[in-house]
């Protein structure tokens, strides 16, 4: 299971990792170049930039892409996981929740920021859906691949 933070703000890393001291028996790699603070024993940090070889490796490796933004544009790294057959948790929020995603975050309330919406979870919910994600996945998800695929055909 993994989290692709970046440098971003928005990718709600702080939010992920008090939900990962709720379930200590779930482990969890984040991928991102700079520190982390008050990291529970079952998370993992690389603290690296990864080469795009390397992040096409590690998405491919891990059956379960944890993304729970705030906010996103597009939804870039989301809709990678769904190309790879990953396994999503993201934020019930558009247009996070809309790349066919099983396993949603509520979103507890709303922050204006300049003309976006920012979704706010708690890290109680999202250990929720971690902890049914956990239990659920043993293999990659043929229909989050399908429905990739289906977005990216060409427009006749």
């Amino acid at each position: 299971m993994i989290h692709l933070a970046g440098r971003s703000p928005l990718k709600s890393t702080h939010t992920l990792i008090q939900a990962m001291a709720l379930i200590p028996d779930i482990p969890l790699t984040i991928y991102r170049p700079t520190g982390l603070h008050n990291i529970p024993a079952n998370v993992s940090h690389t603290r690296a930039t990864l080469t795009p070889d390397a992040v096409i490796q590690v998405q491919n490796e891990a059956l379960i892409h944890v993304l729970p933004s705030q906010y996103e544009g597009f939804g870039h790294a989301i809709n990678e996981a769904a190309c790879v057959g990953a396994n999503i948790v993201t934020t019930n929020h558009a247009p996070m929740n809309t790349f066919g995603a099983k396993y949603l975050c509520p979103v507890m309330s709303y922050k204006r920021q300049t003309l976006a919406s920012l979704a706010i979870i708690t890290p109680q919910h999202l250990a929720q859906a971690i902890r049914q994600a956990w239990g659920e996945v043993y293999a990659p998800d043929p229909e989050a691949r399908k429905e990739w695929m289906a977005r990216d055909e060409p427009s006749t």
